[in-house]
């Protein structure tokens, strides 16, 4: 059986130790596509152990259990084709490294132990085979681009840097006409780069301007685009481009997958927090005057094109919004991530070249992992990119967007800290660095006035990834979890920590 090639991305440099040694006789490139598939499955194995809560959603149960006790434990609530795949993924890849080398790797592990795993074909529930599953290779925590969504044959390219217009160009190319939906602003500033790289292929195109605001993510911009695009002629093997910030994305993203039944499109993003977030993963939609993101679709792009010089256009406010996403990925972990925020924040609030270069390929390579291992929110790992979103959602429902989203996010960050530290799962010092961190970059802390509390525990029981009652994504003794109904005391506390009282 081959080895299935998914979580493939281009070389990287891996960490030199041991590998001339093992390797000697066999090409650089094939050393690093061994090394690459290897450590990729290990990561999404890792994520999953990390994943873990006590209360799977219902009907999720694994067919099968894995030989660890403690992975049996883990793994229990995840679907059995999610499981299977990857556990299969990891083995084979490990037993043609063992073919390569003929001896295991000196090389320090990483986070994953190794584990038994018991592989378990999809119509099939006995159990076939046990392979040991081996951490042979630690290299750099994110790669080079072409950072990568992998999900099959749906899989695609976040390619981030000065040329990416140029690979938007190629891939485009083959297809009969284009749409561009995009707002006046971002046409003004960056309209004419993209139409040239678009006329450069000889690819027909139109453009699609929307209204700008929260007020422009609703059924009406989506009816009123897609019947633009009958008027016009697109067709099924045409194509979207989503030209701008989250919500040209999320509006254009579900146009396209409304419009026949699904068009595929592509995202152009143009913001900080389109680049590091919205615009990877596929979930488009619009609100609903009862919450954010109520209606909508998960219909991924098929391809994400980031050119970070865009950033220099954007007003402060615009950027800091960015920022409040990117505090989340620190937080949930990318410990590179948060010493360049700390140490280097001159350089992210000028927005220097190379330090945002940084921020955007860890940040998206974040969001590609997570979306990567749990595409449609059923295992409950996603969940964990709404670290600070349920109190988000609510304040910017209540409050008719007072803040923009990344800022309600950094307030958002704030509470799920504190509430989690009321709750005994963090300590002080956890929390306070939460708060440092969205202060240190000039975000905001807290809440706007007259925001009651009574009124947003009412949206958040409304939010779309609720179950009747509170739930929210904290931090906690075993990481990132879901924590459903917390004490109201504790809710009190976090409340009154931004300054809602």
């Amino acid at each position: 059986m081959s080895v299935k090639n998914e979580f493939v991305i281009s070389p990287r440099e891996l960490r030199e130790a041991h590998i001339p040694e093992q390797f000697r006789g066999y090409s650089h490139a094939e050393v690093n596509d061994l090394f690459e598939r290897a450590a990729r499955t290990l990561e999404h194995l890792s994520l999953l152990v990390q994943s873990w809560v006590s209360e799977p959603p219902p009907g999720q149960v694994s067919a099968r259990e894995l030989v660890d006790t403690d992975i049996t434990v883990v793994t229990r609530g995840y679907h059995k084709d999610t499981v299977n795949e990857l556990a299969e993924r990891a083995a084979l890849t490990i037993e043609l490294l063992e073919t390569k080398t003929g001896q295991e790797s000196a090389s320090p592990a990483p986070r994953l132990n190794p584990i038994a795993a018991e592989i378990v074909p999809d119509d099939d529930e006995d159990v076939q085979s046990e392979i040991e599953l081996m951490p042979y290779a630690q290299i750099a925590s994110h790669p080079t681009a072409p950072l990568r969504v992998s999900l099959g044959d749906r899989s695609y390219d976040i390619k981030v840097g000065a040329h990416s217009l140029q690979d938007l160009g190629v891939l485009v190319s083959d297809r009969r006409k284009v749409a561009v939906v995009t707002q006046p602003e971002i046409l003004r500033h960056h309209g004419e780069r993209l139409n040239a790289t678009i006329e450069s292929t000889g690819v027909t195109h139109e453009w699609f301007l929307i209204g700008d605001g929260e007020q422009a993510k609703a059924l009406s911009t989506v009816e009123d685009l897609c019947d633009r695009f009958a008027a016009t002629g697109l067709l099924r093997g045409d194509c979207v481009i989503a030209f701008g910030g989250g919500i040209v994305g999320d509006v254009a993203g579900y146009a396209a997958a409304s419009y026949h039944r699904g068009v595929d499109w592509v995202g152009v993003p143009t913001t900080l927090l389109a680049m590091v977030d919205s615009s990877i993963g596929g979930k488009t939609g619009v609100n609903l005057p009862h919450g954010k993101n109520l209606v909508g679709a998960f219909h991924q792009p098929r391809g994400v094109f980031i050119d970070p010089d865009m950033l220099m256009t954007l007003t402060p406010a615009e950027f800091r919004c960015g920022l409040g996403e990117v505090v989340k990925y620190a937080l949930l972990g990318d410990a590179e991530l948060l010493r360049i925020l700390s140490e280097e924040t001159d350089a992210v609030l000028r927005r220097d070249a190379t330090v945002m270069k940084a921020v955007i390929d860890r940040s998206a390579a974040m969001k590609a992992h997570f979306v990567s291992a749990d595409e449609f929110e059923r295992t409950g790992l996603r969940t964990h990119l709404n670290y600070g979103h349920t109190l988000a959602h609510a304040i910017e429902t209540v409050s008719d967007h007072a803040l923009l989203h990344g800022e309600a996010v950094a307030v958002g960050l704030v509470f799920a800290g504190e509430l989690a530290r009321a709750l005994g799962r963090i300590d002080r010092s956890e929390s306070v660095a939460h708060r440092t961190l969205v202060e240190r970059l000039g975000l905001v802390s807290r809440a706007p006035q007259d925001l009651s509390r009574e009124s947003l525990i009412e949206a958040m029981r409304r939010d779309k990834k609720a179950s009747g009652g509170l739930s929210f994504v904290l931090s906690g003794p075993r990481g990132i979890e879901r924590v459903d109904d917390p004490d109201v005391s504790a809710l009190n506390a976090a409340f009154s920590a931004v300054g809602i009282e």
